[in-house]
């Protein structure tokens, strides 16, 4: 799992959504965050399914199932809205 990946996009998100803040520029922040939100579950999917496909050949994963995580919200891009997964 590429946590390093993850924090990076997520920690320069919120850095650029706090400056679109002080200017108040709200709406490209919330796309900022959303964006950089989604861009993090993407990786994490990835990741998931990759430790899937070694499983499948007899190899080992170190990815964690997902109901060990904790729960958390995310922004469905189905729906638009955030919802709690758990």
């Amino acid at each position: 799992m590429d946590y390093q990946k993850m924090y990076t996009t997520l920690f320069n998100a919120i850095t650029d959504a706090l400056s679109q803040i002080e200017t108040q520029n709200y709406g490209d922040a919330k796309e900022t965050l959303i964006s950089a939100q989604q861009k993090a579950e993407e990786i994490y999917i990835t990741a998931q399914n990759r430790g899937r496909f070694f499983q499948k050949r007899g190899e080992r994963s170190n990815a964690a199932p997902a109901r060990s995580l904790p729960p958390c919200y995310r922004h469905s891009r189905l729906t638009g809205k955030a919802r709690l997964l758990d």
